[in-house]
């Protein structure tokens, strides 16, 4: 999961200041907030032994209030790069 936080930096750091991204490790996923708030993600990527993949977030809300998150499978980090355009979105997102 290391590889794929450097790309998500990469492809983050024209977009917002990397101070803002806060990254947090979880069991099987490392999550992406902007500005330490857990109402603004950014994206999650996942990776454990059933699957490997990356949630994004189309600025969308569950019923609950929670943002909602399409999760999509990958083959290697670098399939990361054919969702830049998501992440930047969400990285720029007014929630």
């Amino acid at each position: 999961m290391v590889e794929s936080c450097r790309l998500l930096h990469g492809i983050l750091k024209d977009v917002i200041d990397l101070d803002r991204v806060t990254v947090l490790e979880q069991t099987g996923y490392v999550a992406l907030w902007r500005d330490g708030n857990k109402r603004t993600p950014i994206c999650r990527v996942f990776s454990n032994a059933e699957r490997t993949g990356i949630g994004l977030f189309d600025g969308s809300r569950t019923k609950t209030g929670r943002p909602a998150v399409t999760n999509i499978p990958i083959e290697h980090p670098a399939d990361i790069l054919n969702y830049k355009e998501q992440l930047v979105n969400a990285a720029a997102r007014n929630w």
